[in-house]
């Protein structure tokens, strides 16, 4: 396909949270890394985050209220009258894009056929390339997609500038760009292996805030915080994640490349507080003891949360982040029945999980913790000591959501083998989060399963609202 448009690239990462009434202002790291990567290669990049609200406060909603009203999604897909899809519309006019880019999420799976159409009725000239977690978890989904071109298989950042450099020379994309999926037809043509790099991470340009679409001096000021990865992949092997699907070996990158671009972030934005999106930060001890004595040499004065493991949780850990300006770390204990720990593989206890949520706040760190429902085989006494245990750990923020199978990943098998296919219940188009497989825990009535849920979610709000947490 001959691209003859002179504007740049423009990527695009869909509405969820705005569809369903929380309004955020952030910056999609995923995108971020791939538009400075471009822009590396010498190409113009605009990364449109449709998800972020720049022009009013934020507000940010109950977990309660991210579940029940997630249906949303399912019908804004099929509406013309929300004014996200006006403010697309308007996105690609005045950038005026050359090629298209899409990173797609399980839950914005219902949307992508909606914006790829609205992308296809500015231009039939500008390719649009499809991206992200989803494509990962089940590539073959997209067959049911209209309007795409091409689509990007794992870590995408030389994957996806191969491809453009070859659509822009007028090129047809070649088989040796690995992940790289065309259509044939309703048939997907998938080339070589998940992209993944091998080694360090440092060779990654630092993503820039200032790619985001319509950035400006009030954008800048409501910007108080931002992610930063410091690795890629997780050493760790529970059944429901499908960052196992590949089981690439965690790669890092060193302290003092993240510490340049947190430095990059004070210094340009005025940023001093940041979220570290790793899956087990902290995994690595050397990095965490090179960072720590890197901030305290520096002086920098910054605070940070982070996502770990229980079993990186220990006294010389828990110092050394507290030290580097750790003030708070987000925890996935999934479940207080040790049934269901063994059943995801967290290879942990409740007794455990107790013991390190109580280290976390001994020395002064807030506790995030993590909590799942709906997890196959649940029983009604494994909720209730779900319940009991979040009450009993009193964290500073519970986070509950319900369990999503993902496709190849261990638990989806389970499934399989115990209640059937979960593809026949979870059609990605139509999926939304409160859709519920009760057939998945046949011990739990419906009715029984549903009150269990709603009693978990006040507990979860009433201790989200103490601390004041929206």
């Amino acid at each position: 396909m001959q691209v003859t448009s002179k504007g740049p690239i423009l990527l695009i990462y869909p509405p969820y949270f705005r569809l369903i009434g929380e309004q955020r202002i952030w910056y999609p790291l995923g995108l971020g890394y791939l538009s400075s990567y471009l822009k590396a290669d010498g190409f113009s990049t605009v990364v449109y985050n449709a998800d972020a609200e720049t022009r009013l406060e934020e507000k940010v909603i109950p977990y309660r209220e991210k579940f029940y009203e997630s249906k949303k999604i399912v019908t804004n897909a099929h509406s013309n009258s929300n004014p996200i899809w006006n403010e697309l519309k308007e996105v690609l006019k005045r950038t005026n894009p050359k090629i298209i880019g899409i990173s797609i999420l399980t839950e914005t799976m219902p949307l992508i056929g909606k914006i790829t159409s609205l992308c296809k009725e500015f231009s039939q000239n500008a390719p649009v390339i499809l991206g992200g977690p989803h494509t990962t978890v089940d590539i073959q989904s997209l067959s049911h997609v209209d309007n795409w071109d091409y689509a990007v298989v794992g870590e995408a950042e030389t994957s996806f500038s191969s491809l453009v450099k070859q659509i822009s020379s007028g090129k047809s994309p070649s088989a040796d760009i690995g992940g790289l999926v065309r259509r044939e037809g309703s048939k997907l043509i998938i080339n070589g292996d998940f992209a993944a790099y091998r080694g360090r991470l440092d060779f990654l340009p630092f993503p820039e805030i200032c790619d985001m679409f319509d950035f400006n001096s009030q954008v800048r000021g409501k910007m108080k915080k931002t992610m930063i990865s410091t690795s890629r992949g997780c050493p760790f092997r529970c059944t429901f994640c499908y960052m196992n699907i590949y089981r690439r070996k965690t790669r890092f990158r060193t302290a003092k490349n993240v510490t340049d671009e947190i430095k990059l972030n004070m210094d340009n934005y005025g940023i001093s507080k940041f979220y570290f999106n790793d899956d087990s930060f902290g995994v690595n001890r050397k990095f965490l003891k090179d960072f720590s004595e890197i901030v305290k040499k520096e002086k920098l004065e910054i605070k940070w949360s982070c996502m770990t493991h229980e079993k990186i949780v220990n006294p010389e850990n828990l110092r050394l982040m507290k030290e580097a300006g750790c003030d708070s770390i987000h925890i996935g204990i999934e479940s207080g029945s040790d049934r269901i720990l063994s059943l995801l593989r967290k290879k942990t206890t409740v007794d455990r999980i107790i013991k390190k949520c109580k280290l976390i706040t001994d020395f002064g760190i807030k506790v995030k913790a993590f909590f799942m429902f709906g997890i196959p085989s649940e029983r009604e006494e494994d909720l209730r000591k779900s319940i009991s245990l979040v009450e009993q750990i009193k964290p500073y923020e519970a986070i509950l959501q319900v369990y999503v199978p993902y496709p190849k990943t261990e638990l989806w098998n389970y499934i399989t083998q115990k209640y059937g296919d979960p593809a026949e219940f979870y059609n990605w188009e139509s999926f939304y989060k409160s859709k519920i497989n009760y057939a998945m825990f046949p011990e739990i009535s419906p009715q029984t399963f549903d009150n269990l849920v709603e009693e978990f979610f006040s507990v979860v709000e009433n201790i989200n609202k103490t601390n004041r947490v929206y």
